[in-house]
């Protein structure tokens, strides 16, 4: 099994406010910076910014998608938000 770190709900805040593009889906956190820096989401990237800005759970969009796009979201996958 895999360690991975937890962040508190400031500290997201904080990856935001630097730049860094945070999706949040249920208690996980994603980075995808990287992503829009290098790909082009069907969708748009405006709406991955937009997600990230509003610090919108995107649980419903993480099952919207196929699993070629799971994978995707798994290899941005970095930590946990701590819940308690």
């Amino acid at each position: 099994m895999f360690w991975h770190p937890s962040f508190n709900i400031e500290y997201v805040t904080h990856l935001r406010n630097n730049g860094r593009v945070i999706i949040r889906c249920k208690n996980k956190v994603y980075d995808f910076t990287d992503y829009l820096e290098n790909h082009i989401h069907p969708g748009t990237n405006e709406i991955i910014k937009r997600f990230s800005d509003e610090n919108k759970d995107c649980f419903d969009d993480y099952i919207f998608h196929r699993t070629s796009a799971h994978k995707m979201w798994k290899i941005h996958f970095i930590g946990f938000i701590i819940t308690h």
